[in-house]
């Protein structure tokens, strides 16, 4: 089916993008609203692009539910970069993939999409793994990880208003554009409010990251396409799963270049995520399969 193959794409993309975003805030642009002004910029005038080009014609009625994804996206991007700025790379993203759950509640709740009892364990297995990956030590909760589920229930939300979007009969390149110019518009507001400045130093670092943003524009064309062909709820699971690529790619980076990302990995740690991926690899194929 064409939403796998989008979603596991999209997994590939955004697990690279996931270790330049932690670089980039721990490393290089240490203001999570730049981090976020900057890549906002980068991928909402991409999908504005996209959907000018692309777009013939629509009933504007329903737009509105794009402009709101757009909105709750920008919104959850900023509480993402407040997050990564002093979490591990491998912990944070797993976090975030408790996302389904919600994904799940919401489609049934506005939807009425239904899933087979197996799924739901499949979905149920990639959560647990995602839990015994980001876990650290029992009881211990910070005001990071906090920001860290606005930004996954804030991501959740997004998937749905798009979904809905679809289901109302918007074209998908209507979609991107009322998601681009949502964003678009919620960063311009921000930027009202903002007291954060650029430094002439981070010139450099900035378009770096406006590449970055650039090629993660393209994850999510290939993951809001996924949306509007399969279920929700399963493109979200599946796309859960991403933190198995996360976790490879932060090790062998912290091993080969331990300058541009560093992560703690004893081998206790070790042992205790690769039993999570297998977890989270079980849901995976439940899904598919």
């Amino acid at each position: 089916m064409l939403w796998i193959i989008l979603t596991l794409a999209t997994i590939f993309i955004w697990s690279i993008v996931n270790i330049y975003d932690k670089h980039f805030v721990e490393k290089e642009i240490r203001e999570p609203y730049i981090d976020t002004a900057v890549f906002s910029f980068a991928q909402f005038l991409c999908l504005i692009v996209f959907g000018l080009v692309t777009i013939k014609n629509f009933n504007p009625q329903y737009f509105g539910l794009s402009l709101a994804a757009g909105a709750i996206y920008f919104v959850a991007t900023y509480f993402y970069y407040l997050a990564m700025k002093n979490e591990q790379v491998s912990t944070l993203a797993p976090i975030l993939v408790v996302e389904p759950a919600v994904v799940v509640v919401l489609a049934y709740v506005f939807l009425r999409e239904n899933l087979f009892f197996y799924q739901y364990l499949a979905i149920a297995a990639i959560i647990a793994g995602a839990w015994i990956i980001s876990w650290q030590k029992v009881g211990k909760f910070s005001l990071l990880h906090g920001f860290s589920f606005l930004a996954m229930f804030a991501f959740a939300s997004r998937n749905i208003f798009i979904k809905m979007g679809e289901l109302s009969g918007l074209p998908f390149p209507a979609i991107c554009l009322g998601i681009g110019l949502g964003g678009f518009l919620s960063l311009l507001i921000s930027l009202l409010f903002s007291h954060s400045h650029f430094e002439k130093h981070e010139g450099r670092s900035i378009r770096k990251l406006l590449a970055v943003s650039v090629f993660s524009a393209l994850g999510f064309l290939f993951y809001s396409k996924a949306i509007t062909l399969g279920p929700v709820s399963l493109v979200a699971a599946l796309l859960a799963t991403k933190p198995i690529l996360v976790f490879i790619f932060s090790y062998l980076l912290s091993k080969i270049k331990p300058d541009f990302l560093s992560e703690k990995m004893t081998k206790k740690v070790l042992l205790r995520k690769l039993a999570a991926i297998i977890l989270i690899v079980a849901g995976g194929i439940g899904l598919i399969f």
